[in-house]
Protein backbone atom coordinates (compact mmCIF):
# COMPACT_ATOMS: atom_id res chain seq x y z
CA UNK A 1 0.00 0.00 0.00
CA UNK A 2 1.29 3.68 -0.83
CA UNK A 3 2.32 5.79 1.83
CA UNK A 4 -0.16 9.04 1.80
CA UNK A 5 1.25 12.02 0.20
CA UNK A 6 -0.05 16.09 0.05
CA UNK A 7 0.37 18.12 -2.86
CA UNK A 8 -0.83 21.52 -3.83
CA UNK A 9 -4.05 22.07 -6.07
CA UNK A 10 -6.54 24.63 -7.02
CA UNK A 11 -8.99 22.06 -7.54
CA UNK A 12 -9.51 22.78 -11.05
CA UNK A 13 -11.59 25.39 -12.49
CA UNK A 14 -13.46 25.60 -9.00
CA UNK A 15 -14.64 28.74 -8.15
CA UNK A 16 -15.97 30.43 -5.21
CA UNK A 17 -19.29 32.73 -4.87
CA UNK A 18 -16.62 35.61 -4.89
CA UNK A 19 -14.74 34.74 -8.38
CA UNK A 20 -11.87 34.13 -6.63
CA UNK A 21 -9.92 30.58 -6.36
CA UNK A 22 -8.42 29.19 -3.19
CA UNK A 23 -5.30 27.18 -2.87
CA UNK A 24 -5.64 23.50 -2.13
CA UNK A 25 -4.07 20.58 0.03
CA UNK A 26 -4.95 17.72 -2.13
CA UNK A 27 -4.10 14.43 0.71
CA UNK A 28 -3.60 10.65 -1.03
CA UNK A 29 -4.69 8.29 1.95
CA UNK A 30 -5.27 5.18 0.69
CA UNK A 31 -5.92 5.30 -2.57
CA UNK A 32 -8.35 7.84 -1.81
CA UNK A 33 -8.00 11.66 -1.89
CA UNK A 34 -9.55 14.62 0.10
CA UNK A 35 -8.92 18.37 -0.76
CA UNK A 36 -8.26 20.71 2.47
CA UNK A 37 -8.41 24.57 1.67
CA UNK A 38 -5.70 26.72 2.67
CA UNK A 39 -6.76 29.50 4.71
CA UNK A 40 -6.19 32.97 3.53
CA UNK A 41 -5.13 32.33 -0.16
CA UNK A 42 -8.46 33.96 -2.39
CA UNK A 43 -6.80 35.05 -5.76
CA UNK A 44 -8.06 35.05 -9.50
CA UNK A 45 -7.57 32.07 -11.69
CA UNK A 46 -5.38 34.17 -14.01
CA UNK A 47 -3.07 34.66 -11.08
CA UNK A 48 -2.10 30.92 -10.74
CA UNK A 49 0.98 29.70 -11.54
CA UNK A 50 0.35 25.89 -12.69
CA UNK A 51 3.95 25.19 -12.51
CA UNK A 52 5.11 26.43 -9.37
CA UNK A 53 2.20 25.83 -7.64
CA UNK A 54 1.96 29.07 -6.28
CA UNK A 55 0.33 32.75 -7.50
CA UNK A 56 2.17 35.15 -9.67
CA UNK A 57 4.49 37.70 -8.19
CA UNK A 58 1.76 40.66 -9.95
CA UNK A 59 -0.95 38.73 -7.68
CA UNK A 60 -2.41 41.22 -4.95
CA UNK A 61 -1.09 40.15 -1.28
CA UNK A 62 0.95 37.53 -3.02
CA UNK A 63 3.87 37.18 -0.86
CA UNK A 64 1.58 36.46 1.85
CA UNK A 65 -0.80 34.12 0.19
CA UNK A 66 2.51 32.05 -0.97
CA UNK A 67 3.44 31.90 2.76
CA UNK A 68 0.47 30.21 3.72
CA UNK A 69 1.00 28.03 1.21
CA UNK A 70 4.47 26.90 1.76
CA UNK A 71 3.62 26.83 5.85
CA UNK A 72 0.36 24.26 5.49
CA UNK A 73 2.44 22.19 2.77
CA UNK A 74 5.19 21.94 5.09
CA UNK A 75 3.07 21.17 8.54
CA UNK A 76 1.22 18.50 6.17
CA UNK A 77 4.63 16.71 5.30
CA UNK A 78 5.68 16.52 9.23
CA UNK A 79 2.57 15.61 9.94
CA UNK A 80 2.67 12.69 7.65
CA UNK A 81 6.27 12.07 8.34
CA UNK A 82 5.22 11.95 12.02
CA UNK A 83 3.07 9.31 10.94
CA UNK A 84 5.08 7.24 9.09
CA UNK A 85 7.79 7.31 11.54
CA UNK A 86 5.36 5.98 14.07
CA UNK A 87 4.17 3.32 12.30
CA UNK A 88 0.39 4.74 12.47
CA UNK A 89 -2.34 4.59 10.85
CA UNK A 90 -3.43 8.12 9.75
CA UNK A 91 -7.25 8.92 8.49
CA UNK A 92 -8.33 12.07 7.11
CA UNK A 93 -10.09 13.24 10.54
CA UNK A 94 -6.72 12.98 12.29
CA UNK A 95 -4.97 14.43 8.97
CA UNK A 96 -7.56 17.71 9.44
CA UNK A 97 -7.33 18.37 12.94
CA UNK A 98 -3.75 18.05 13.53
CA UNK A 99 -3.40 20.74 10.51
CA UNK A 100 -5.85 23.37 11.95
CA UNK A 101 -6.46 23.19 15.43
CA UNK A 102 -3.19 23.88 17.32
CA UNK A 103 -4.89 23.25 20.79
CA UNK A 104 -3.94 19.49 19.71
CA UNK A 105 -0.92 20.27 20.98
CA UNK A 106 -1.96 21.08 24.45
CA UNK A 107 -0.82 18.85 27.15
CA UNK A 108 -3.50 16.49 28.36
CA UNK A 109 -2.40 15.94 31.54
CA UNK A 110 -2.00 19.54 32.82
CA UNK A 111 -5.35 20.32 31.34
CA UNK A 112 -6.87 17.19 32.75
CA UNK A 113 -5.37 18.83 36.47
CA UNK A 114 -6.95 21.43 35.99
CA UNK A 115 -10.46 20.03 34.64
CA UNK A 116 -10.14 17.69 37.98
CA UNK A 117 -9.46 21.13 40.58
CA UNK A 118 -13.08 22.15 39.67
CA UNK A 119 -14.31 18.87 41.14
CA UNK A 120 -15.11 20.21 45.56
CA UNK A 121 -16.22 16.18 46.02
CA UNK A 122 -12.79 14.59 46.74
CA UNK A 123 -14.42 10.94 46.47
CA UNK A 124 -15.14 12.02 42.52
CA UNK A 125 -11.94 14.10 41.85
CA UNK A 126 -9.47 10.99 43.93
CA UNK A 127 -11.09 8.66 40.82
CA UNK A 128 -10.28 10.94 38.16
CA UNK A 129 -6.60 11.21 39.78
CA UNK A 130 -6.48 7.72 40.17
CA UNK A 131 -7.26 6.90 36.15
CA UNK A 132 -4.79 10.21 35.04
CA UNK A 133 -2.01 8.09 37.03
CA UNK A 134 -2.46 4.86 35.61
CA UNK A 135 -2.65 6.48 32.08
CA UNK A 136 0.78 8.57 32.99
CA UNK A 137 1.65 4.65 34.17
CA UNK A 138 0.78 3.42 30.75
CA UNK A 139 2.42 6.02 28.40
CA UNK A 140 5.77 6.23 30.79
CA UNK A 141 5.62 10.42 30.45
CA UNK A 142 4.42 13.14 32.56
CA UNK A 143 3.62 15.03 29.09
CA UNK A 144 0.85 14.10 26.59
CA UNK A 145 -0.76 16.19 24.14
CA UNK A 146 -4.49 16.07 23.35
CA UNK A 147 -3.37 14.69 19.71
CA UNK A 148 -1.28 12.14 20.43
CA UNK A 149 -4.59 10.39 22.11
CA UNK A 150 -5.94 8.23 19.76
CA UNK A 151 -8.62 5.26 19.44
CA UNK A 152 -5.88 2.29 19.17
CA UNK A 153 -3.58 4.35 22.51
CA UNK A 154 -7.06 4.16 24.22
CA UNK A 155 -7.61 0.54 23.36
CA UNK A 156 -4.39 -0.49 24.32
CA UNK A 157 -4.69 1.59 27.56
CA UNK A 158 -7.76 -0.58 28.68
CA UNK A 159 -5.74 -3.63 28.13
CA UNK A 160 -3.25 -2.82 29.78
CA UNK A 161 -5.14 -1.95 32.64
CA UNK A 162 -7.01 -5.07 32.77
CA UNK A 163 -3.46 -7.08 32.47
CA UNK A 164 -1.08 -5.17 34.55
CA UNK A 165 -3.59 -3.61 36.90
CA UNK A 166 -5.98 -6.66 37.67
CA UNK A 167 -8.84 -4.25 36.63
CA UNK A 168 -12.45 -5.55 36.09
CA UNK A 169 -13.64 -4.54 32.64
CA UNK A 170 -16.33 -2.21 34.03
CA UNK A 171 -13.48 -0.86 35.87
CA UNK A 172 -11.37 -0.06 32.62
CA UNK A 173 -14.59 1.10 31.45
CA UNK A 174 -14.71 3.99 33.91
CA UNK A 175 -11.51 4.82 33.42
CA UNK A 176 -12.08 5.45 29.98
CA UNK A 177 -15.17 7.42 30.44
CA UNK A 178 -13.70 9.66 32.50
CA UNK A 179 -10.85 10.68 30.02
CA UNK A 180 -14.24 11.31 27.91
CA UNK A 181 -15.18 13.63 30.28
CA UNK A 182 -12.14 15.49 30.05
CA UNK A 183 -12.07 15.65 25.95
CA UNK A 184 -15.83 17.02 25.98
CA UNK A 185 -14.74 19.61 28.55
CA UNK A 186 -11.42 20.55 26.26
CA UNK A 187 -14.37 20.78 23.19
CA UNK A 188 -16.31 22.79 25.08
CA UNK A 189 -13.11 25.31 25.90
CA UNK A 190 -12.51 25.24 22.03
CA UNK A 191 -9.55 23.32 22.33
CA UNK A 192 -9.90 20.84 19.98
CA UNK A 193 -12.91 19.13 18.07
CA UNK A 194 -13.92 15.77 18.38
CA UNK A 195 -13.32 12.37 21.35
CA UNK A 196 -11.73 9.78 20.60
CA UNK A 197 -12.96 7.85 23.22
CA UNK A 198 -16.85 8.25 21.32
CA UNK A 199 -15.33 5.90 18.64
CA UNK A 200 -14.50 3.18 21.59
CA UNK A 201 -18.22 1.46 22.58
CA UNK A 202 -18.24 0.75 26.72
CA UNK A 203 -20.62 -1.60 26.67
CA UNK A 204 -22.65 -2.33 30.28
CA UNK A 205 -21.49 -5.75 31.56
CA UNK A 206 -23.23 -8.20 33.78
CA UNK A 207 -23.12 -6.93 37.54
CA UNK A 208 -22.28 -3.53 36.89
CA UNK A 209 -25.17 -2.41 38.37
CA UNK A 210 -24.67 -4.58 41.30
CA UNK A 211 -28.51 -4.63 42.24
CA UNK A 212 -30.22 -6.18 45.16
CA UNK A 213 -32.93 -8.38 44.65
CA UNK A 214 -35.76 -7.79 47.28
CA UNK A 215 -34.79 -10.68 49.48
CA UNK A 216 -31.04 -8.78 49.91
CA UNK A 217 -33.13 -5.60 50.83
CA UNK A 218 -35.61 -7.72 53.32
CA UNK A 219 -32.88 -8.92 54.75
CA UNK A 220 -31.17 -5.68 55.52
CA UNK A 221 -34.33 -3.83 56.72
CA UNK A 222 -34.14 -7.08 59.40
CA UNK A 223 -30.45 -6.05 60.16
CA UNK A 224 -31.26 -2.36 60.50
CA UNK A 225 -34.81 -3.54 63.74
CA UNK A 226 -32.75 -6.36 65.00
CA UNK A 227 -29.38 -5.90 65.50
CA UNK A 228 -28.55 -3.51 68.24
CA UNK A 229 -26.11 -0.55 66.03
CA UNK A 230 -24.46 2.34 67.00
CA UNK A 231 -26.03 5.40 65.95
CA UNK A 232 -23.77 6.35 63.29
CA UNK A 233 -24.24 2.70 61.69
CA UNK A 234 -28.03 2.79 62.06
CA UNK A 235 -27.76 6.36 60.55
CA UNK A 236 -26.02 5.28 57.66
CA UNK A 237 -28.14 1.88 57.09
CA UNK A 238 -31.42 3.81 57.09
CA UNK A 239 -30.34 6.49 54.78
CA UNK A 240 -28.99 3.79 52.47
CA UNK A 241 -32.18 1.38 52.89
CA UNK A 242 -34.05 4.97 52.02
CA UNK A 243 -32.44 5.14 48.79
CA UNK A 244 -33.36 1.95 47.97
CA UNK A 245 -36.70 3.02 48.30
CA UNK A 246 -36.53 6.34 46.15
CA UNK A 247 -33.36 5.87 43.89
CA UNK A 248 -31.72 9.19 45.13
CA UNK A 249 -27.97 9.53 44.69
CA UNK A 250 -25.62 9.70 47.82
CA UNK A 251 -25.00 13.61 47.11
CA UNK A 252 -28.84 14.30 47.12
CA UNK A 253 -29.35 11.84 50.27
CA UNK A 254 -26.79 13.93 52.05
CA UNK A 255 -28.52 17.27 51.43
CA UNK A 256 -31.81 16.34 52.52
CA UNK A 257 -33.34 17.90 55.22
CA UNK A 258 -37.02 18.07 57.07
CA UNK A 259 -38.19 20.84 55.28
CA UNK A 260 -38.05 19.24 52.03
CA UNK A 261 -40.47 16.74 53.09
CA UNK A 262 -43.98 17.71 53.46
CA UNK A 263 -45.93 14.48 54.10
CA UNK A 264 -44.73 11.87 51.52
CA UNK A 265 -43.52 13.90 48.83
CA UNK A 266 -39.96 15.44 48.64
CA UNK A 267 -38.26 17.92 47.19
CA UNK A 268 -35.13 18.32 45.77
CA UNK A 269 -32.67 19.49 43.30
CA UNK A 270 -30.48 16.81 42.17
CA UNK A 271 -26.61 18.22 42.86
CA UNK A 272 -25.72 16.00 39.33
CA UNK A 273 -28.28 16.96 37.13
CA UNK A 274 -29.41 20.14 38.71
CA UNK A 275 -32.96 19.07 38.11
CA UNK A 276 -35.55 19.74 40.31
CA UNK A 277 -37.75 17.31 41.21
CA UNK A 278 -41.02 16.42 43.59
CA UNK A 279 -40.50 12.51 44.87
CA UNK A 280 -43.49 10.63 46.28
CA UNK A 281 -41.96 8.78 49.07
CA UNK A 282 -43.37 5.21 49.90
CA UNK A 283 -44.63 4.43 53.36
CA UNK A 284 -41.87 2.29 54.12
CA UNK A 285 -39.25 4.63 53.26
CA UNK A 286 -40.98 7.27 55.72
CA UNK A 287 -40.72 4.48 58.56
CA UNK A 288 -36.61 4.42 58.21
CA UNK A 289 -36.64 8.77 59.45
CA UNK A 290 -36.57 8.85 63.07
CA UNK A 291 -38.76 11.78 63.25
CA UNK A 292 -38.31 11.90 67.32
CA UNK A 293 -35.48 13.02 66.39
CA UNK A 294 -36.22 16.22 64.73
CA UNK A 295 -35.02 19.59 66.00
CA UNK A 296 -35.31 21.88 63.13
CA UNK A 297 -36.63 22.35 59.91
CA UNK A 298 -33.51 23.09 58.72
CA UNK A 299 -31.61 19.64 60.24
CA UNK A 300 -30.45 16.96 57.90
CA UNK A 301 -32.85 14.07 57.61
CA UNK A 302 -29.82 11.93 58.49
CA UNK A 303 -27.46 12.76 60.67
CA UNK A 304 -23.89 11.57 61.06
CA UNK A 305 -23.37 10.85 57.42
CA UNK A 306 -19.73 11.19 56.61
CA UNK A 307 -18.49 13.81 53.77
CA UNK A 308 -17.99 10.96 51.27
CA UNK A 309 -19.78 7.45 50.92
CA UNK A 310 -16.51 5.43 51.34
CA UNK A 311 -17.40 4.54 54.92
CA UNK A 312 -20.66 3.79 54.41
CA UNK A 313 -19.19 1.30 51.51
CA UNK A 314 -17.01 -0.45 53.78
CA UNK A 315 -19.78 -0.88 56.67
CA UNK A 316 -22.18 -2.20 53.70
CA UNK A 317 -19.72 -4.62 52.69
CA UNK A 318 -19.10 -5.52 56.53
CA UNK A 319 -22.58 -6.32 57.08
CA UNK A 320 -23.13 -7.79 53.89
CA UNK A 321 -20.82 -10.46 54.84
CA UNK A 322 -22.37 -11.10 58.17
CA UNK A 323 -25.72 -11.67 56.46
CA UNK A 324 -24.21 -13.57 53.93
CA UNK A 325 -22.40 -16.08 56.23
CA UNK A 326 -25.79 -16.76 58.47
CA UNK A 327 -27.50 -17.54 55.23
CA UNK A 328 -24.80 -19.27 54.09
CA UNK A 329 -25.09 -18.16 50.88
CA UNK A 330 -24.26 -14.95 48.79
CA UNK A 331 -27.23 -12.98 48.97
CA UNK A 332 -26.41 -9.56 49.11
CA UNK A 333 -23.81 -8.32 46.76
CA UNK A 334 -21.34 -11.14 46.11
CA UNK A 335 -17.39 -11.41 46.79
CA UNK A 336 -14.98 -10.85 44.22
CA UNK A 337 -10.94 -10.92 43.77
CA UNK A 338 -10.12 -6.69 43.86
CA UNK A 339 -6.45 -5.35 43.83
CA UNK A 340 -6.49 -2.51 46.55
CA UNK A 341 -2.65 -0.87 46.44
CA UNK A 342 -1.37 -3.63 44.28
CA UNK A 343 -2.37 -6.54 46.75
CA UNK A 344 -5.36 -8.71 45.48
CA UNK A 345 -7.92 -8.62 47.97
CA UNK A 346 -11.47 -10.26 48.90
CA UNK A 347 -14.33 -7.25 48.27
CA UNK A 348 -18.16 -7.37 48.42
CA UNK A 349 -19.62 -5.99 45.38
CA UNK A 350 -21.87 -3.62 47.09
CA UNK A 351 -21.95 0.00 47.73
CA UNK A 352 -24.46 2.88 48.15
CA UNK A 353 -24.70 3.22 44.27
CA UNK A 354 -26.43 -0.28 44.54
CA UNK A 355 -29.30 1.63 45.99
CA UNK A 356 -29.97 3.39 43.03
CA UNK A 357 -29.63 0.45 40.72
CA UNK A 358 -31.73 -1.89 43.04
CA UNK A 359 -34.72 0.86 43.27
CA UNK A 360 -34.78 1.77 38.84
CA UNK A 361 -34.56 -2.62 38.76
CA UNK A 362 -37.16 -3.01 40.89
CA UNK A 363 -39.40 -0.10 39.13
CA UNK A 364 -38.77 -1.82 35.74
CA UNK A 365 -40.18 -5.08 37.04
CA UNK A 366 -43.54 -3.56 37.24
CA UNK A 367 -44.01 -0.93 35.01
CA UNK A 368 -42.53 -0.03 31.21
CA UNK A 369 -39.58 1.44 30.09
CA UNK A 370 -41.20 5.24 30.05
CA UNK A 371 -42.49 5.03 33.45
CA UNK A 372 -39.85 3.57 35.03
CA UNK A 373 -37.65 6.17 33.50
CA UNK A 374 -39.88 9.38 34.87
CA UNK A 375 -39.99 7.91 38.18
CA UNK A 376 -35.96 7.67 38.66
CA UNK A 377 -35.48 10.75 36.84
CA UNK A 378 -34.24 9.46 33.56
CA UNK A 379 -35.21 9.92 29.94
CA UNK A 380 -35.52 7.21 27.83
CA UNK A 381 -33.56 7.30 25.39
CA UNK A 382 -35.83 5.73 22.93
CA UNK A 383 -39.16 7.60 24.22
CA UNK A 384 -40.73 10.19 22.05
CA UNK A 385 -42.13 13.32 23.65
CA UNK A 386 -45.66 11.34 23.35
CA UNK A 387 -44.71 7.98 25.49
CA UNK A 388 -42.35 9.92 27.33
CA UNK A 389 -45.83 12.09 29.34
CA UNK A 390 -46.02 11.60 32.59
CA UNK A 391 -48.34 9.23 34.09
CA UNK A 392 -48.76 10.31 37.93
CA UNK A 393 -51.29 7.21 38.75
CA UNK A 394 -49.27 4.71 36.82
CA UNK A 395 -46.19 5.95 38.73
CA UNK A 396 -47.95 5.78 42.05
CA UNK A 397 -49.37 2.11 41.56
CA UNK A 398 -45.98 1.41 40.51
CA UNK A 399 -44.40 2.57 44.09
CA UNK A 400 -47.43 0.82 46.01
CA UNK A 401 -45.86 -2.44 44.40
CA UNK A 402 -42.12 -1.33 45.44
CA UNK A 403 -43.51 -0.65 48.90
CA UNK A 404 -45.13 -4.15 49.34
CA UNK A 405 -42.13 -5.75 48.13
CA UNK A 406 -39.55 -4.55 50.14
CA UNK A 407 -41.74 -3.75 53.23
CA UNK A 408 -44.20 -6.98 53.31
Amino acid sequence: MKKPTVSISTRGNYEYANGFQMAHLRIYISGKSRFEAIPNTFFKSEHWDKKNKRVKNRTPDCQNINEYITFYLLKAQQILRRYDMENRNITFDSFKKELFYNGYDTDFFEYAQKYINKYDNKSTSDKYVDSISKLKQFVRSEKLSFGEIDENLLVKFKEWCMREKKNREITANKGLGQIRAIFNAAINDKIITDNPVKKITLRDFEGKKNALTSEAVKLLLQYLKTEKLKPKTHSRLSAFLFACCCGLRWSDIQKMKFEDLQGNILEVTEKKTKKYRKLTIIKGALSLIDFSKKTSDRQPIFSLLPNTSSPVNEMLKEIANIINDREGREIVGKKINVMIDGVETVSNTISFHSSRATFITSIENYTDIFTAAKIAGNTPKVASNNYAARNTEKENRTLDLIDNEFFN
